[in-house]
């Protein structure tokens, strides 16, 4: 991803662009495979991926690839709007960490 500090997606040169975003395409295809292949949020079927480049908190190029369930308390608005324990959901911090282990094991193996 981006080790220099860069504020906007369009101060990067149009190929820079092009590999960030793929490499954030590839993470979404890990969390969509992983949460099929372990039933994650109780779907049958894949996740839908909400892809988020905000910048107003931490000024600095960085996206987030947020899965969203069947099961979502509030399906037509973003995450950052949810309390504690919803954004905590039903997950232990030992299966948290499982899952944690999991997606950096499926990333390894996607590059």
């Amino acid at each position: 991803m981006l080790n220099e500090h860069v504020v906007h997606m369009d101060d990067l040169a149009i190929a820079r662009q092009e590999r960030v975003f793929a490499e954030v395409a590839r993470v979404a295809r890990v969390v969509r495979a992983a949460s099929l292949r372990h039933r994650w949020g109780n779907d049958i079927q894949a996740p839908r991926i909400n892809y988020e480049c905000l910048g107003n908190v931490v000024q600095h190029v960085h996206w987030h690839v947020v899965p969203r369930h069947a099961n979502d308390p509030t399906p037509k608005a973003t995450v950052w709007g949810w309390t504690p324990e919803q954004l905590q959901g039903d997950a232990t911090p030992q299966q948290r960490a499982g899952i944690a282990a999991i997606l950096r094991e499926m990333l390894k193996a996607s590059t």
